[in-house]
């Protein structure tokens, strides 16, 4: 992670869900297998995390299985989810201006 560059408190954190990973996989990292990448960010759904969230955890994963387990590409493993898009509140003309003389 110091060769790409990744920040302490990225590194941090990437250890973090690494950890959460391993322990919720409960085997050997030889072991890893496609369901488990699938289990673990889908216990995060249930869970009701907002889809960045699940996304930068998938991140993680992916960076695990493609750079430190070898396992080649890894998009398949962990798909981005969808990301929510919220419209942004416009004011009337009528409420800038309430604005403007207060």
């Amino acid at each position: 992670m110091r060769i790409r560059n990744f920040s302490k408190n990225t590194q941090v954190r990437y250890a973090w869900v690494v950890r959460k990973f391993l322990d919720y996989a409960n085997v050997p990292c030889e072991q890893l297998r496609q369901n488990d990448f699938k289990k673990f960010i889908l216990s995060f759904t249930e869970r009701k995390l907002s889809n960045n969230t699940i996304n930068n955890y998938s991140a993680v994963l992916r960076f695990l299985a493609n750079h430190c387990l070898n396992i080649g590409s890894a998009e398949y493993l962990v798909p981005a989810r969808k990301m929510e898009h919220k419209l942004i509140r416009i004011l009337s003309k009528e409420q800038v201006h309430k604005l403007l003389q207060s």
